[in-house]
């Protein structure tokens, strides 16, 4: 007996079927998910954008009041976000919450695929409206911090990612949950977990370069050239 979300119950991992890409359940869903990740992404960048302009300074974005500022906003924007898009695609919005229901058996393939373009053209999508929105602002380059290597980096990325899978799967995917998992109140954890991560790994790995930074890159550049 399939699922709404295209998997056989019982089963871990499938394909799908090929007409399972053309069904109007699919597709009402990736569409879901192309503007829930759009919301997401616009809120959360958007905040970047903005807290810079208002100090006309990007360093301020590091200081302990920036990290706070965006943390939030990208916690509130992924709640928005997964609260809208949960009744129709499960409100996924990031690919490596897809790819961890495709290991988990709840997706098949050919849904996970679309879910995965859905959510990259939804996050272009919304760096484009940014760019129109704010006169073709960028964001600031970001760097590892002092005695941040590359391995430490992929290390706290990757624990990072697995509380915000696994608080998905908690709030959203486990049957055992309770009523909450249905109610608007499902995107909460999640976004938490996601807040958690902002902070922790703008505080950590991705502070917007120095003008030390800065200097020292161009004189390597110019050095190199």
């Amino acid at each position: 007996m399939s699922t709404a979300t295209g998997v056989r119950a019982g089963r871990r991992f499938t394909v799908g079927r090929s007409e399972d890409a053309t069904h109007p359940d699919t597709i009402r869903a990736a569409i879901s998910e192309f503007i829930a990740t759009a919301i997401f992404v616009f809120a959360a960048e958007g905040s970047v954008l903005s807290l810079g302009k208002m100090y006309h300074d990007h360093s301020t974005i590091s200081t302990a009041g920036g990290l706070v500022a965006v943390a939030l906003a990208h916690a509130l924007g992924l709640a928005v976000a997964v609260a809208v898009a949960v009744n129709v695609s499960g409100g996924h919005v990031n690919p490596a919450v897809t790819f961890g229901a495709l290991v988990g058996g709840r997706v098949s393939l050919v849904r996970a695929v679309l879910y995965w373009a859905a959510q990259l053209l939804g996050a272009v999508a919304a760096t484009l409206l940014l760019r129109l929105a704010t006169g073709g602002a960028r964001p600031p380059g970001f760097a590892l911090a002092s005695g941040v290597g590359d391995g430490h980096a992929v290390l706290l990325e990757a624990v990072m990612t697995f509380g915000l899978v696994y608080a998905y799967y908690a709030t959203v995917v486990d049957p055992k949950r309770g009523h909450l998992g249905t109610t608007g109140f499902t995107g909460w954890a999640p976004s938490s977990a996601r807040g958690s991560q902002g902070w922790c790994t703008s505080t950590c790995l991705s502070r917007p370069p120095t003008p030390c930074r800065t200097r020292t890159s161009r004189s390597r550049q110019r050095t190199t050239s």
